[in-house]
């Protein structure tokens, strides 16, 4: 975290949410870990569970896991855990999209993981060194074609050989990204701390993981150019954009001025 969190009096301990990432909570609603710290935690935590952890098995004594917590105090019932497939998928995507990011601008951007709204967890916030920032949700982890229907304001993902059907926990991450104006209003320190900082645009964006694709029957007026990339435009009560994993560092480019 940068300095900018010692400006905040108000320090408070907070209870662990279960959508949180063990080895990213820190039990500080204003401090996070972030960068290639953040993505050095993620990797020691797949270690451990690759290694000394079985899948859906209760963390009676998983001390490993827990020596990567930087609050132990705060998991008080942690060892009731069960660590699922999906938890571990989880780490290792969002492991995997961080990585891309720092490579892909040379570690030019800040990059703050799991960053916690009043009610939900935005996957990644990322700010440029334009001051731009970028609010990101990483989602699905099967090979699906993702589709947009306009009128019902409503996701559809297609399987391989498989007829169409609505994607509510998908639709919902829209919902989930306008959750960051929590930040905005508490002016927490990752919106930044002058007036400009915190009224930077903030580009919201559903990152499709690399098996996911965007369907080319989407609308032709769904697409948009954006950055050096083609994406989808989602307009409800805001605008949300869907990427492609493969086109990320390309959309959030800027594009060269023409001489």
């Amino acid at each position: 975290m940068t300095d900018d969190t010692d400006n905040i009096n108000d320090v408070r301990e907070y209870e662990y949410d279960p959508r949180m990432i063990f080895s990213l909570f820190t039990g500080d609603k204003y401090k996070y870990f972030q960068g290639r710290e953040a993505i050095k935690r993620l990797k020691e935590e797949c270690d451990v569970l690759a290694k000394g952890t079985f899948i859906g098995v209760v963390i009676s004594s998983c001390t490993s896991l827990l020596s990567l917590v930087t609050v132990p105090a705060t998991f008080v019932g942690l060892a009731g855990a069960t660590v699922t497939l999906e938890y571990l998928i989880r780490v290792r995507r969002l492991c995997s999209v961080a990585e891309m990011l720092l490579d892909g601008f040379n570690d030019e951007i800040i990059v703050t993981l799991r960053v916690k709204t009043n009610s939900s967890v935005i996957d990644i916030l990322a700010r440029m060194p334009d001051k731009r920032i970028f609010a990101l949700m990483v989602r699905s982890n099967q090979d699906i074609s993702v589709k947009w229907n306009q009128e019902r304001q409503q996701f559809y993902i297609t399987k391989k050989g498989k007829n169409p059907k609505k994607c509510d926990s998908l639709t919902k991450t829209i919902d989930e990204l306008n959750t960051l104006t929590d930040l905005r209003q508490e002016r927490h320190p990752l919106m930044g701390n002058s007036y400009a900082e915190r009224n930077a645009p903030i580009i919201k964006a559903i990152v499709l993981a690399k098996e996911a694709h965007i369907a080319s029957s989407n609308s032709p007026d769904q697409w948009t150019d954006f950055g050096l990339a083609k994406v989808l435009k989602i307009r409800t009560t805001s605008v949300t954009y869907v990427v492609e994993y493969d086109n990320l560092v390309n959309f959030m480019s800027l594009p060269k001025k023409s001489s």
